[in-house]
């Protein structure tokens, strides 16, 4: 009986490493640097302002070319 016991906390003890495993190479596979998702957001952001600039400028271009 205390061999079975014994046996059984072993095959746990196992089966609870290979859960704790599993999910730790789970997470690494999945997830997300949060360092490249803010410099990527950055970026984005920096084109947007950029677009919103030259938009800007060829608006002010075309009201001058309509009021000649």
């Amino acid at each position: 009986m205390g061999l079975k016991i014994q046996r059984n906390q072993t095959e746990q003890a196992q089966q609870e490493s290979m859960v704790r495993q599993f999910k730790e190479i789970r997470s690494s596979i999945s997830a997300v640097n949060m360092d490249e998702e803010l410099t990527d957001m950055m970026q984005y952001q920096k084109a947007y302002e950029a677009s919103a600039r030259f938009i800007n400028t060829v608006d002010k271009m075309m009201e001058t070319v309509i009021n000649m």
